[in-house]
């Protein structure tokens, strides 16, 4: 079940973006001296959603655990997407910090907006992490999906231990994995969810000089496969930036246009 909802979405994302385009060319199309449809509804007016933004400036002191995976509070990452369809969107990353059961938590939000301001895709991503040492372990995820007007929400249960990066993981040939569960939810109905677990698996592949938008760095290389998915992800990891381009084996490309709070290290 949850592998059928993922390539639901999957699928959703590669639908030609044409019906905004098809409404253009049939309101053009009408005669303005004809009264034949002067009773017929304006369109609803489409309103983008705000840019997401960190609560608080970043700590130019802030010293992170883990230089490939930074998380500093106040830091924003920008990345253009080009899904393996015709859509295009931009992506906002913010770190925030904040004390949860008495543990340090560091909260990762992602937006992801389609270029035509959300008509498209409009989703909304809330990642939380904790520092064990120099590992950084997920404990949260839940994402929150607009795909032309339609909702829904997706929540993985993380098993205990997992691991996001570890400094231990930096070398080639090194691996390690995410281990969850998915609930998924759509608009009036209950959540579901399924008892069978999801594997994703990073191996570390070498170091390689990776040129982005945002610049030209030199940075890890992780391929991340997912059980029961034969397709692979290449990720690209600078030390003081994280992620900085991700490439999917269906065609799916992200790369960082630009950043703040943040410093490449030399």
């Amino acid at each position: 079940m949850v592998l059928r909802f993922f390539a639901i979405l999957l699928l959703a994302t590669v639908i030609n973006a044409c019906d905004s385009n098809s409404r253009n060319s049939n309101s053009n199309s009408s005669n303005p001296n004809s009264n034949a449809n002067s009773n017929t509804a304006p369109a609803p007016t489409f309103a983008p959603p705000e840019p997401i933004r960190p609560t608080s400036a970043a700590d130019p002191n802030f010293k992170a655990a883990n230089a490939y995976f930074p998380l500093a509070p106040g830091s924003t990452l920008k990345y253009t997407i080009h899904y393996a369809s015709p859509i295009i969107a931009n992506v906002i990353v913010v770190v925030d910090a904040g004390q949860e059961d008495g543990k340090k938590v560091f909260t990762q939000t992602w937006q992801i907006v389609d270029t035509g301001g959300g008509d498209e895709k409009n989703e909304t991503t809330i990642r939380k992490y904790v520092m064990e040492g120099d590992n950084v372990r997920q404990v949260y995820e839940k994402t929150e999906n607009i795909f032309r007007g339609q909702k829904s929400s997706s929540e993985l249960k993380f098993k205990d231990g997992t691991i996001m990066l570890g400094l231990s993981s930096i070398r080639p040939g090194a691996s390690w994995a995410q281990t969850f569960s998915q609930v998924f939810q759509l608009p009036n109905q209950p959540p579901a969810s399924d008892d069978k677990t999801i594997t994703v698996s990073m191996k570390v592949s070498g170091r390689e000089s990776v040129t982005v938008p945002a610049g030209k760095f030199t940075g890890l290389k992780v391929i991340r496969s997912v059980s029961g998915n034969k397709l692979e992800i290449s990720e690209y990891y600078v030390p003081g930036l994280g992620l900085v381009k991700r490439e999917g084996g269906d065609g799916t490309r992200m790369e960082l246009t630009e950043f703040s709070g943040l410093k490449p290290a030399e």
